[in-house]
């Protein structure tokens, strides 16, 4: 019975582990060429969704800025280029 319980706790510990590690960024990485997307319903998630995009950008892709691509209803579309 203890066997079962440790390893039992041992499985979700590694479950939580591995879904820790992954990161919004890695998640949120574009392919190349295409535009960084975030959700944006409202002007304050915009304005959110713009700084995490100039902050990817920034740090990610050689000091570059987030450039304003495009907008729907749901998300807000950006693009790292030089200044």
């Amino acid at each position: 019975m203890k066997t079962i319980a440790i390893g039992l706790i041992a499985a979700a510990a590694l479950l939580a582990g591995c879904t820790a590690s992954s990161s919004p960024e890695q998640a949120m990485a574009p392919a190349a060429g295409d535009p960084l997307t975030y959700p944006a319903t409202s002007m304050g998630e915009f304005e959110a969704a713009r700084s995490e995009a100039d902050d990817y950008c920034y740090k990610k892709n050689d000091l570059k800025r987030a450039v304003y691509v495009s907008r729907t209803y749901e998300t807000a579309k950006f693009d790292c280029a030089s200044k």
